[in-house]
């Protein structure tokens, strides 16, 4: 459980990031092309690693 809770503490964290991410490029920050990369590639990161989660959440149950 306490990598449940872990997992959960970290999505808030990201959404965080990819909120001021967004704000950045929605003003126009110089960087915004760069800003929008690094968020797209934290968004798919963050997406595999919670298959990989699920993945090991269901081997766990399966050979509990």
């Amino acid at each position: 459980r306490v990598e449940v809770f872990s997992l959960a503490n970290n999505f808030l964290f990201l959404q965080a990031v990819l909120l001021c991410g967004r704000k950045f490029i929605d003003e126009g920050h110089s960087s915004s092309d760069e800003i929008k990369a690094r968020c797209d590639q934290l968004q798919e990161n963050w997406d595999e690693l919670k298959n990989l989660a699920e993945q090991r959440f269901v081997c766990i149950q399966l050979h509990a």
